[in-house]
């Protein structure tokens, strides 16, 4: 709830030691023993050897890591410092190290005249101001807070197309995650129906719904309204697209009528029940969404170029819209 007694017990150029009481929720006096903290991201601004040794502790990481340093810090000279820490991370672990160029040590905080005038004195050779290295820094590591603690899967590519593509730093890079595709969603008259059914909540506008974890999701338990999927795959939540739904007409009653035979299809499938002038359109997608070029003639479908797999059919009639899964 609050720290109390806040105490610097020593300090160096090198390093620093603080000591503080927390003050904890403990209303049914539970035994409580505070003996570890997990993190779901370690950041370092310009970490230091210490004794006991920072470089050997770094070894024990198990978390994803970014290491800021600036090329100009004389407080704590990268080659001696970041980079070891940085490299006794394991290899297995996700890690980078963002090198600012003409950066200081200083300069990752606010204004301090103790260690400003300590690291001028120690021959620095930056080459920005304070608040270009606040800019740059945060440039560099928002999108990574947003991945690892909003779980935003979107965000991982925008953190490595900035780390990629940023000309004032120097980066290292030792983590090869690939963020997952968002998941798709489609209606089937009164279904909507998500391309994935592994680990998924829907949503409609008033927040996850109860219970429906399912790959499709009957709209009209929950009437008129927004609609979409959030994937958690552990790391990061992904969110589909929005679908919208209406309460249905009697027209939803006539799509349904709807068939596609045969299924599994070799070559041709057709369409039966459909009144011609009313069909609004008629696509063809695969498992990921893609909408697919094919030969569609009136009520007819040709399939016999494509791989076999699982397809979907979507209808748009009267209106409305239907979606059929159709084997190849």
């Amino acid at each position: 709830k609050d720290f109390k007694n806040l105490k610097v017990d020593n300090v160096g150029f090198s390093s620093a030691t603080l000591k503080v009481d927390l003050v904890y929720y403990n209303p049914n006096n539970f035994g409580l023993e505070l003996n570890r903290t997990d993190f779901d991201l370690y950041v370092g601004l310009a970490p230091a050897e210490t004794t006991p040794s920072a470089i050997t502790a770094a070894a024990t990481i198990a978390t994803p890591t970014i290491i800021f340093s600036g090329s100009g810090d004389a407080v704590t000279p990268p080659a001696a410092n970041h980079q070891p820490i940085y490299d006794a991370i394991p290899n297995g672990i996700c890690k980078q190290f963002i090198s600012i160029t003409g950066g200081g040590h200083c300069f990752f905080a606010l204004a301090n005249g103790a260690c400003d005038f300590g690291e001028n004195s120690s021959g620095s050779t930056t080459t920005i101001t304070r608040p270009e290295q606040h800019d740059i820094t945060f440039d560099n590591l928002n999108y990574a807070l947003d991945f690892y603690l909003q779980e935003d899967c979107a965000a991982w590519d925008l953190y490595i197309n900035q780390i990629n593509t940023d000309t004032r730093i120097v980066k290292q890079n030792s983590c090869s995650y690939t963020a997952p595709a968002n998941p798709v969603v489609m209606i089937s008259t009164t279904y909507a129906i998500s391309n994935t059914g592994t680990n998924i909540q829907w949503y409609d506008d008033n927040g996850p719904i109860a219970g429906e974890t399912n790959d499709s999701l009957n709209m009209t338990t929950y009437g008129t309204g927004n609609y979409y999927v959030v994937q958690d795959n552990g790391v990061c939540q992904s969110e589909s697209n929005v679908v919208n739904f209406v309460t249905a007409s009697l027209d939803a009653f006539e799509i349904e009528k709807i068939i596609i035979y045969p299924n599994p299809v070799k070559d041709w499938a057709t369409i039966k029940g459909l009144d011609n002038e009313k069909i609004n359109f008629i696509g063809v997608y695969d498992v990921s969404g893609k909408k697919l070029d094919t030969t569609i003639d009136g009520n007819k479908i040709y399939m016999g170029d494509l791989d076999k797999g699982i397809y979907f059919v979507r209808i748009e009639y009267l209106g409305l819209t239907k979606v059929f899964e159709l084997v190849k």
